[in-house]
C-alpha cells in the first residue's frame, strides 16, 4: 500500500466572486429603475406641453373665430329718449316732448280734413321740476285735455307730494289754472303737513303753468 499513488483534492473559494456579481447585479437594477423613472417624467413633461400647446392653440382658434363673426349693432328705437341731467329731470323732458308732439299733432288735425274721426278720450299729460326741499317730491303739473286733438288743455294743475316715515305720502295742492288763458291761482294750506305757506308759496313758483 505505500507504493499506492495518493490522490489529492483542493477546495476553491469562489465567494468573493459570487458576491461581487450579486453587486454588479444590484446596480445594474437600480440604474435600470432610475433610468426608468427618468423616463417617464420625460414622458410626462412631453404630455404636459402636448397638451399647454392643445389648449393655447384651441384658445387662439375661439378667438379669430369671434373676431371674424360679425358683430351686430342694435340701432335705437326712433323717438328713443336720452337722459339729461341738465334743465330738469329726464321725466320733465319726456313729459314735454309728449307734450309738444300733442300740440304738432293737433295743429296737423285741424288744418287737415274734418271729416276724420276725432278722439274724445281725456288724456292728462304731467311735467315735474324738482322741489329741492329735504322730504318733498317734485312739484308736479298736470294738463288736462278734453281730446288728444285739443291744442291747449281744459284745466291746469300742480301739486307736491309730502314724503312719511312710514313709507307713504301726502298730496298738497300748490294752485290751479281753470283754463289755459286764465292766470294761476294758488292754493295756500295753512293745516298742510310738514311745509309752511312761504314754502308752499316758493314750490308755487315752480310750477309750470301754461302760457300763450
Amino acid at each position: 500500500m505505500a507504493g499506492d499513488d495518493i490522490t489529492e483534492y483542493r477546495a476553491s473559494d469562489y465567494s468573493a466572486i459570487d458576491s461581487q456579481l450579486n453587486e454588479m447585479t444590484i446596480r445594474e437594477q437600480e440604474i435600470t429603475k432610475k433610468l426608468r423613472i427618468e423616463n417617464a417624467f420625460r414622458a410626462a413633461q412631453v404630455f404636459a406641453i402636448i397638451c399647454l400647446s392643445l389648449g393655447l392653440l384651441a384658445i387662439m382658434i375661439g378667438f379669430a373665430i369671434y373676431l371674424a363673426i360679425p358683430k351686430k349693432t342694435i340701432a335705437p328705437e326712433r323717438g328713443a329718449q336720452t337722459e339729461s341731467v341738465q334743465g330738469g329731470s329726464t321725466e320733465n323732458s319726456i313729459e314735454r316732448q309728449r307734450e309738444e308732439e300733442i300740440r304738432s299733432n293737433a295743429k296737423t288735425d285741424n288744418q287737415s280734413s274734418r271729416d276724420e274721426i276725432d278722439i274724445t278720450s281725456q288724456l292728462t299729460i304731467f311735467a315735474t321740476t324738482p322741489s329741492n326741499l329735504a322730504g318733498v317730491g317734485a312739484v308736479t303739473t298736470g294738463y288736462n285735455y278734453n281730446n288728444s286733438k285739443d291744442i291747449q288743455p281744459a284745466y291746469i294743475f300742480c301739486y307736491v307730494l309730502i314724503l312719511q316715515n312710514d313709507g307713504t305720502a301726502i298730496r298738497i295742492e300748490l294752485g290751479a289754472q281753470e283754463t289755459a288763458n286764465s292766470d294761476a291761482v294758488a292754493l295756500p294750506n295753512p293745516n298742510a303737513k310738514d311745509i309752511n305757506l312761504a314754502q308752499q308759496q316758493t314750490l308755487f313758483q315752480k310750477c309750470e303753468w301754461w302760457k300763450n
